[in-house]
């Protein structure tokens, strides 16, 4: 501050700074993943530079960030704290703060430390997804953000990209970066923030006769459209479009939590009875069906002689499985084929999982 001259009328200087608030790019899809990880590489730089001359931001979010012609800039130092500063407490959105941040606790570096890099992790999770990672106002404890990749439209997220954001906002500490070295560096080693995903089929093999393969093409009929009225569960003439994989399925699919986490779970063992639910169309067949394929592909055995399922049988373990629980199967009504395939775990007995000779899984909307 200064005093203007023979006047008595203190003032401030501040920096104009031409640049858009991050939050608005945000809200408003402005920002690309590139754009989103070239934002975190320089906000990271940003806080090493805070961090390493003794300052904490306290409040690093989108909104106090901005994007200009030079680069990311962070604003709004109004709750920042020096290292040192004995009555500093910090302020800031509890939406962007750890959720094992205890701000009764006094106040250590390292927590503060941990409290800038964990909402710059947040930010990069919105900047790259356009959205906050859980349906709560503040970080939940002890959850995990959902894999960003898993969202519609973000399936090619670099996987490095990702293991680096999940880091950073991990639930747990201990399982963050330490420091604003630590987190610059891992950004850094990232080249692109998307992965081209691999072809699952040949090039031209949707369209022309491999399209036409799917569906009964007849002349003066458009085979696409043909396929587009089985693609929901409610069509007069068939809903097969909304089960299993076929040639178009394939060349869309995208993998989920389902295919990284359970289908390994299965295969080891770890469950007796598997219960898939979700809307025709959601993708429960097609799960089926990728551990069927897993199963042949580890030299396994998969039997479809079944009239809504198959058989399987892998290093040692048998699995029944039912394609869409719903389904009537011949002259056999849908509530005998319930009960029928969930006998063995009847009862209240606290072991039955333990005599169930085979591993079940079943479909059901």
């Amino acid at each position: 501050g200064e005093m203007l001259p023979g006047r008595d009328i203190p003032y401030l200087v501040f920096e104009y700074v031409e640049g858009t608030d991050v939050a608005d790019m945000i809200e408003k899809r402005l920002l690309g993943p590139e754009d989103a990880l070239e934002l975190g590489k320089q906000v990271a730089e940003g806080l090493a530079h805070l961090h390493a001359n003794g300052s904490r931001h306290c409040d690093i979010k989108p909104h106090n960030l901005l994007w200009t012609p030079k680069g990311a800039k962070i604003i709004d130092f109004n709750v920042a704290v020096r290292i040192g500063e004995r009555e500093a407490r910090g302020g800031g959105s509890g939406r962007y703060l750890p959720p094992d941040f205890d701000r009764e606790a006094p106040m250590q570096n390292g927590a503060l430390t941990d409290r800038d890099l964990y909402a710059l992790g947040l930010t990069l999770y919105e900047a790259l997804t356009g959205r906050y990672p859980w349906d709560s106002a503040v970080p939940p404890l002890n959850q995990n953000a959902p894999d960003p990749r898993e969202l519609s439209g973000y399936a090619d997220l670099a996987p490095e990209l990702v293991k680096v954001v999940l880091k950073a906002i991990a639930p747990h500490r201990a399982d963050r970066f330490t420091s604003a070295y630590e987190f610059r560096a891992a950004l850094q080693e990232i080249r692109h923030a998307r992965r081209p995903l691999p072809a699952t089929v040949p090039v031209g093999a949707v369209g022309g006769a491999g399209f036409a393969a799917l569906t009964d093409a007849h002349p003066n009929a458009n085979p696409f459209v043909t396929h587009l009225l089985t693609l929901y569960s409610q069509s007069r003439r068939s809903n097969a479009g909304t089960r299993g994989m076929d040639v178009w399925g394939e060349s869309v699919y995208v993998e989920t939590a389902l295919d990284r986490e359970l289908l390994p779970a299965v295969l080891a063992g770890e469950f007796r009875l598997v219960l898939i639910t979700g809307n025709a169309g959601d993708g429960k067949t097609a799960f089926l069906q990728r551990l069927e394929r897993e199963v042949a592909q580890r030299g396994g055995t998969v039997d479809h002689d079944l009239p809504n399922g198959s058989l399987l049988a892998l290093d040692g373990r048998r699995y029944r499985i039912n394609y869409d629980g719903s389904q009537d199967e011949g002259q056999k009504e849908n509530n005998l084929v319930l009960r029928e395939f969930f006998a063995p775990f009847a009862g209240r007995d606290a072991i039955w999982g333990t005599t169930t000779e085979e591993i079940r899984l079943i479909a059901i909307n």
